[in-house]
């Protein structure tokens, strides 16, 4: 298991995830079993805003009432993309710990330039993150409370029985609540959100963190390239270049399993990014919903930073074909030239992060199609 601490990467967006019962710490057969039922219980709470969200889409759908659903469609497909990337986190968490410890593994080429500092950054993106969900979810939630008026006169004018103040589109099987079970479902329901729209704007920061380490990496090589032929020994050169070509192919293996745990994990957000984006854009639209905007732009936000940790892993990878380019290799024997026409040829071939299936990879050209 990845151990965590202040001076590693990932350290506040691993303890929020362990706080909402998704990534476990330890191994021990007693803590994962108090771990799993606690978390089990959790998402048994949370389902149940999901539930009556779409009880309630499906009843008026099936009635033809005559009122807007996106906001039921937004809110149901927000909830499956967000849950399905916390749970799927959670499914693969031996595997991102492995990940983890083979990223942070720098014995055989040595700890890039500037690692520190890129540790303190990733953990201040992550605690940011972190910062700006929590009053945001408690935004959102004001501004359900704040709608109860409005709410209350579109019962009348339409002769609905919308239960008012909930923080979702809400079906219940009573006609009125009291004040007791009306503070018992709001909690339920706050209970929901809080579970899984801030993990999930965590775990999006998670590949950004690691790119950020692969990239440092990347920068690293890059000035071993440039230096691989500065001596006038062609044995020198070659050893140093076949250095290189190592430390490259290692770099390959750890982005590519990197990219094998963000296509599973992240791969649901993708998919229903557009779906989230336009149900809610539409409800902006109509009604100017202050709601729907706090959504939308934290769906946003969530879904650009998984492509933005893509792109930077696009644009550097591909970079590095210049710094083996601009150096001295036409001066070198025969057989060290044909090794550097095969390395050109590897790094014009983009290492990237995952997506699922006809959406290519991740990157700015995925974000664009998705917003």
């Amino acid at each position: 298991m990845y151990a965590t601490s202040r001076a590693k990467p990932f350290y506040w967006a691993l303890m929020l995830l362990n706080l909402l019962l998704w990534y476990p710490m330890r191994n021990g057969k007693s803590y994962m079993k108090i771990f799993i039922s606690l978390s089990i219980l959790l998402r048994t709470i949370s389902l149940l805003s999901f539930s009556g969200t779409l009880a309630h889409l499906i009843l008026y759908f099936s009635d033809g009432t005559n009122i807007d659903i996106s906001e039921d469609i937004g809110d149901i497909f927000g909830f499956v993309g967000c849950m399905s990337v916390s749970i799927n986190f959670s499914i693969y968490h031996g595997s991102w710990s492995r990940f983890f410890n083979n990223l942070l593994n720098f014995g055989q080429f040595g700890e890039p330039p500037g690692y520190k500092k890129i540790v303190k950054r990733g953990n201040m993106i992550s605690l940011v993150c972190i910062i700006y969900t929590f009053p945001g979810m408690l935004w959102y939630c004001l501004l359900s409370y704040m709608q109860v008026p409005h709410c209350k006169e579109m019962n009348v004018k339409m002769g609905l029985n919308e239960p008012c103040g909930m923080i979702n589109p809400t079906w219940l099987p009573v006609k009125e609540m009291d004040k007791s079970h009306f503070k018992l479902v709001y909690i339920f329901q706050a209970v929901g959100i809080f579970v899984y729209l801030p993990s999930t704007l965590v775990i999006s920061s998670i590949p950004l963190e690691a790119v950020e380490i692969i990239v440092a990496r990347l920068n690293h090589l890059k000035g071993l390239f440039r230096d691989a032929f500065k001596s006038e020994d062609p044995k020198i050169c070659s050893k140093q270049l076949s250095y290189c070509i190592r430390y490259h192919q290692d770099i390959i293996k750890v982005s590519q399993e990197l990219s094998g745990l963000v296509k599973p994990t992240m791969g649901s957000l993708f998919l229903t990014a557009a779906i989230v984006i336009g149900s809610l854009g539409s409800q902006i639209l109509k009604a100017s919903t202050p709601k729907a905007i706090s959504f939308i732009m934290g769906y946003i936000l969530t879904v650009f930073i998984g492509c933005h940790a893509g792109q930077r892993l696009i644009d550097e990878s591909l970079d590095l074909a210049k710094y083996v380019y601009d150096t001295r290799w036409y001066e070198m024997e025969p057989k060290v030239r044909k090794d550097i026409v095969f390395i050109l040829k590897r790094c014009q071939k983009p290492i990237t992060l995952g997506a699922p299936p006809s959406m290519g990879s991740a990157g700015y050209l995925l974000f664009f199609i998705v917003s």
